[in-house]
Order: structure tokens, then C-alpha cells, then sequence
């Protein structure tokens, strides 16, 4: 179960109790879920089932290989996590971009965390740091300046297999990640 399942999980049941009138802070229509911000501790509790739910599908996998129909039920009826794959990228107006699957990655999930369900997706995590790239207009106008358009800078990973997963802002400049296929990474 991702971050981005929870997310849709939790917008949709916040959706549906806005509906009902249970407090009036919950969104009334699908609009205003798709731009909800849930309680903290909300997202939290979510982000502990979803690691139940994993633990339990890997021993169900791992225990019951070749155990029949019914085995194959209780797999079928788990959440399932959309494999990360590339997409195409629209960059936002100022060059800045999340892969659909990887937006709800944020400052709440630590770097363990993100690593580890890359790695379960088959990939590892590639850092590309603006500053190392950028030409040095790009970085005047940038560090310098103030001005937060990086629409030019257009980071490349080098692994064979490799596709953008986000360019983000950070507290030291602008950064991209790729997810990199472990079979490319030596």
C-alpha cells in the first residue's frame, strides 16, 4: 500500500462523512477532496495499517507459496500498489513536477521509508542537485536572483531504464530524483 492509496483512501471516506455532515471542516465536493489536507495523525494511523497490510501480504507470499485457490483469494483481496513505471511529465509553470505515484513522498516519511518502497518497486533512488548541474546563469538567477523558475533546467540520470520521479524545492535549491531499475545499478 503506497502513501498516494492512502491519500485516495482517505479523501474519499473524508468526502463521504463531509456528505453526512459530520464536521464542517470535511470537503462537500469532489473538488474540494481532491485538494483536502487530513490531520496529521490521521495520515499517521494510516501509514501503520499499510504497513500491517504489507507485513501480512509478504508472510501470506512467503508461507503459502503453491498454496491453491484459496490462498490465491486472500492475495487477491488485499490493496494493491501501483507499480511505479515512467509517465509523462507536465512540468508546472516554474519547471517543478511530481510522478503521480510518488507526490505524497514528503518531509512526514523518512528517507528509509521512501528507500524502502523503491526498492520493493525495483528500483533505487538517484539525487540530482540543481547546483551541480545548472549552468551558471541558471544559478545566478536562481540563487542569486530569488527567482524561482527552473523550467530550463532539464536533469538527466545516466542509467539505462531510469525516469523521473520529482523535481522538488528543497532548503538547499531545487533537486530531482530518478528511480534507477536494480538491475542497472552497479
Amino acid at each position: 500500500m503506497t502513501p498516494n492509496m492512502i491519500n485516495d483512501i482517505l479523501r474519499t471516506e473524508a468526502l463521504k462523512a463531509g456528505l453526512r455532515g459530520e464536521h464542517s471542516y470535511l470537503p462537500k465536493t469532489e473538488q474540494e477532496a481532491e485538494t483536502f489536507t487530513h490531520h496529521n495523525w490521521v495520515y499517521c494511523a494510516a501509514w501503520q495499517f499499510a504497513e500491517i497490510a504489507h507485513r501480512m501480504e509478504s508472510a501470506i507470499r512467503q508461507y503459502c507459496i503453491g498454496g491453491g485457490s484459496e490462498v490465491k483469494a486472500l492475495l487477491d483481496s488485499l490493496p494493491k500498489a501501483k507499480t511505479l513505471a515512467p509517465v509523462e511529465i507536465a512540468r508546472n509553470e516554474l519547471g517543478y513536477w511530481d510522478h503521480p505515484d510518488w507526490q505524497t513522498w514528503d518531509e512526514r516519511n523518512t528517507l528509509t521509508e521512501t528507500n524502502d518502497y523503491t526498492l520493493q518497486q525495483g528500483y533505487r533512488l538517484k539525487f540530482i542537485h540543481f547546483e551541480d548541474e545548472c549552468s551558471n546563469e541558471q544559478f545566478e538567477r536562481y540563487f542569486s536572483d530569488g527567482d524561482p523558475d527552473i523550467s530550463d533546467w532539464n536533469p538527466i540520470c545516466d542509467y539505462e531504464g531510469s525516469f523521473l520521479l520529482s523535481i522538488y524545492e528543497t532548503e538547499d535549491g531545487p533537486q530531482a530524483v530518478f528511480a534507477v531499475p536494480l538491475e542497472k545499478v552497479s
